[in-house]
C-alpha cells in the first residue's frame, strides 16, 4: 500500500521489519524497479545487519555505495566489526569498481593474500610493496606466491626478488652456518683467516664463488655485502627447492647466475643447479629485451661479460666438488664453442 502511494522511504522501513519472514528477493525487485536506489541501499544494510545477506546481496549493496560514490558508508560497512558478509565477494566488487584501498584493507584483513597481490601487480604494478607483502607471509604462503607472481617481480626488481629468493632458499642462519650474503657483524678476531692461509686453489675457489662453506664464519665486516636477512621470512626451519624458481628469472640471466652462485655457496646445490650453471656461464652474449642492461642499482654486475663468465665455467669444471653432469656439460661446451671446456 505504502510503497504504491509513491511513499518509499516509509514502506521501506516497513520491509525491513520482515526481515526473516518475506524473501528479500521480492522487494530488492521492487525497488530496483523504481530505481530507488537509496531505499534499496537501507534495506541491504539491515539485511547484512541480521546476518541474512548472500553474497549477492553483498554484491548489490557494494555497487549502490560506489555508484552513490558514498565513501563514508562504504569504509563503515567494510571495517564494521560483527557485519556478517561474504569477504571474496567484496573484494572483488571493490577492485572492479576501482576502489584498490578497499578492497587491499578486506584482502590484508582476511588473509586473502591472492587478492592483495593481485591487486598491487595487476591494478597498482606496486611491485615494492608487493615484495615488502611477500616477506612477511609464513614460508609455504610466501613460497607459493613467489612462484605465482615470481616472473613479474623478477622482471620490475631483479635484486631484490633474488635477495628474498635467497632468503626462502635457505635454512635460517640458526640452524646453518651464516650465509656469505647475510651482514655480518662483529665478527671475532680470533676466527678470521687470512686468504693466506689458503692453498691456491682455495684462494681460486673463493675468487669466483666467494668462501666455501667451512670458511663463511671467517668474512671480516668490510667483506659484507647489501642483503640484509633482518625479518627473514625463513623462519619456520623449511627452505624451498631452488629448481622450482629458476622458470621465474625470464630475461634475467645475470640474476639467475647471482642466485644459483648463492645456492652453490650453501654447499648442497643439486646437478640441476650445477648444470645450468655451467650453462648460463658459456652462454654467447645475449642483450637483455634486444639491449644492454642499463648500469642502474637493480642493474647485473658490469662483470658479467663472456670471458668472465668463461673463467668462471673452467673454475666450475675443475672443482672436484662441483656435482654437474659430465655429459651434458661436454655437450655445452661443444654447443657454445666452449675448447678449454671440452679439452678438461
Amino acid at each position: 500500500h505504502l510503497y504504491g502511494k509513491g511513499d518509499y522511504d516509509v514502506a521501506i522501513a516497513q520491509y525491513q521489519k520482515t526481515i526473516g519472514n518475506l524473501e528479500p528477493s521480492y522487494v530488492i525487485r521492487k525497488f530496483l524497479d523504481a530505481q530507488r536506489i537509496y531505499n534499496l541501499t537501507s534495506y541491504l544494510q539491515a539485511l547484512h545487519e541480521r546476518g541474512l545477506a548472500n553474497a549477492d546481496h553483498t554484491t548489490l549493496l557494494l555497487n549502490c555505495y560506489t555508484k552513490l560514490k558514498d565513501v563514508s558508508k562504504l569504509d563503515h560497512f567494510i571495517k564494521a566489526e560483527g557485519t556478517s558478509f561474504d569477504v571474496e565477494t567484496a573484494i572483488k566488487v571493490c577492485r572492479q569498481a576501482q576502489y584498490y584501498e578497499h578492497a587491499l584493507y578486506l584482502a590484508k584483513k582476511h588473509s586473502e593474500h591472492d587478492h592483495y597481490l593481485k591487486i598491487l601487480l595487476e591494478d597498482l604494478q606496486n611491485y615494492q610493496k608487493a615484495l615488502d607483502y611477500i616477506s612477511t607471509l609464513p614460508f609455504l604462503e610466501a613460497e607459493k606466491n613467489l612462484k605465482k607472481y615470481g616472473k613479474s617481480l623478477v622482471s620490475a626488481l631483479p635484486e631484490l626478488s633474488t635477495k628474498l629468493l635467497m632468503k626462502l632458499c635457505t635454512t635460517p642462519s640458526n640452524t646453518t652456518p651464516t650465509p656469505i650474503s647475510t651482514r655480518i657483524e662483529n665478527v671475532p678476531a680470533s676466527n678470521t683467516v687470512t686468504r693466506a692461509n689458503l692453498s691456491a686453489e682455495d684462494q681460486q675457489r673463493e675468487d669466483v664463488f666467494g668462501p666455501s662453506p667451512s670458511s663463511r664464519s671467517t668474512v671480516t665486516r668490510s667483506d659484507r655485502n647489501e642483503i640484509n636477512f633482518d625479518n627473514d621470512v625463513n623462519n619456520s626451519g623449511l627452505k624451498a627447492v631452488p629448481e622450482e624458481f629458476i622458470h621465474i628469472f625470464v630475461n634475467q640471466p645475470e640474476w639467475l647466475a647471482k642466485f644459483l652462485e648463492f645456492i652453490v655457496q650453501q654447499g648442497d646445490a643439486s646437478t640441476l643447479v650445477y648444470n645450468t650453471l655451467l650453462e648460463l656461464y658459456m652462454r654467447e652474449d645475449q642483450p637483455i629485451n634486444g639491449a644492454p642492461a642499463s648500469n642502474t642499482a637493480s642493474s647485473p654486475p658490469p662483470s658479467f661479460d663472456r670471458q668472465k663468465r668463461l673463467e668462471k665455467a673452467m673454475a666450475l669444471l675443475t672443482d672436484p666438488t662441483a656435482k654437474f653432469d659430465e655429459d651434458h656439460a661436454l655437450v655445452l661446451a661443444q654447443v657454445h664453442q666452449f675448447h678449454a671446456g671440452v679439452l678438461h
